[in-house]
């Protein structure tokens, strides 16, 4: 892992002063817990605002990148080079100012995290551009980002794309206009996900639509912020034998 550290290593500082937590992973190693990336209440209207709109709150991982740049997972990171630095080119680290959206020539900032806020936004539209935009902002994203915050949006269907993100384990879709319950099947493909939220939206009122979901997704821990009990899971085997909601899937391509 890139924010791994050696068994023994203890809490170092980073650029601001601030001290990193960490905490044993799997394998013993003590990793690096990165704090949320909150682009939360920033009026973003499109995925490529990120390259423009400074972040609410968020790990830093390199400034000034250029927009050629579209694989992050090499840059360097800020606090690894801080030593080689004078003094004063130790003001330069601002943050970065708003730019025009249509200025192409402008750097962006890279950032480190694991789990990515964009709620509260005005996002209709994410299958174009949702892989390359979060690759090029956040370094090894693919890889890194395990929870992702996309509920009081603008939403109608949910992106496939979203496949990309294999290690995703919490998704926040409430709160959008998702009104068929067929877009929670493109979250089949998301091996590690375990809890989900999709209260708000039109599918909400669907027929036996907990049960509905949790036979989509099976590995489901929490739905809506409530966890599933034996008795649900008891459950969802009735509501597959009466109601075969495989046939009418079939019969509704059709």
């Amino acid at each position: 892992s890139l924010y791994a550290m050696p068994v023994g290593t203890g809490p170092s500082a980073t650029t601001s002063g601030e001290t990193k937590r960490t905490t044993k992973g799997f394998d013993n190693a003590i990793v690096t817990v990165l704090p949320p990336l909150d682009f939360s209440f920033c009026d973003l209207e499109d995925l490529s605002d990120l390259y423009r709109v400074p972040c609410r709150s968020g790990k830093v991982h390199q400034r000034n990148v250029s927009h050629a740049v579209e694989d992050t997972s090499d840059l360097k990171d800020e606090d690894d080079d801080e030593e080689h630095r004078d003094r004063p080119d130790s003001k330069s680290k601002k943050e970065p100012e708003e730019v025009p959206k249509s200025s192409k020539k402008t750097g962006f900032t890279v950032y480190a995290c694991t789990s990515l806020k964009l709620s509260n936004n005005q996002l209709c539209h994410l299958s174009e551009n949702i892989v390359p935009v979060l690759r090029a902002v956040i370094v090894n994203a693919t890889a890194a980002l395990t929870s992702l915050d996309l509920s009081f949006n603008m939403l109608s269907t949910i992106p496939s794309e979203l496949a990309e993100f294999p290690h995703l384990s919490v998704l926040y879709l409430h709160a959008n206009g998702i009104s068929k319950v067929s877009e929670v099947q493109k979250l089949q493909k998301l091996p590690k996900l375990y809890s989900l939220t999709l209260h708000g939206n039109q599918i909400e009122n669907t027929r036996n639509y907990k049960y509905h979901v949790l036979w989509l997704l099976p590995k489901l821990k929490s739905l809506d912020f409530a966890s599933f009990t034996a008795r649900d899971r008891e459950t969802v085997k009735t509501y597959e034998m009466f109601f075969k909601p495989g046939e009418q899937a079939t019969r509704q391509k059709r």
